[in-house]
């Protein structure tokens, strides 16, 4: 298999699990490239982020998963509110 056949398979992978409401919150502190997308796809916005364990630490008080954490933190880049933003990738790169 070819790397870049692999890379978009990971990266194939890693948007099926952000578009399923999984029940625990997985995410780690470190920095990350977030893309995202609204609900009419006008198209990709990208963000390096830094997340925290206070960021954690908060989502976990409101029984968040990693589903409504990357949203929740990509609306804060972005004109639409949460519900219409769909996550593409969640990549850590630290």
């Amino acid at each position: 298999m070819k790397s870049s056949e692999l890379k978009q398979l990971i990266k194939e992978e890693i948007v099926s699990i952000l578009s399923e409401d999984n029940s625990e919150l997985t995410v780690e502190p470190g920095k990350y490239k977030l893309s995202w997308t609204d609900d009419d796809e006008s198209g990709v916005d990208k963000e390096e982020v830094e997340v925290t364990q206070d960021m954690i630490d908060d989502a976990k008080k409101h029984n968040a998963n990693d589903y409504w954490f990357w949203k929740a933190l990509a609306s804060k880049y972005s004109h639409s509110k949460p519900q219409s933003i769909r996550i593409r990738t969640a990549e850590k790169i630290d």
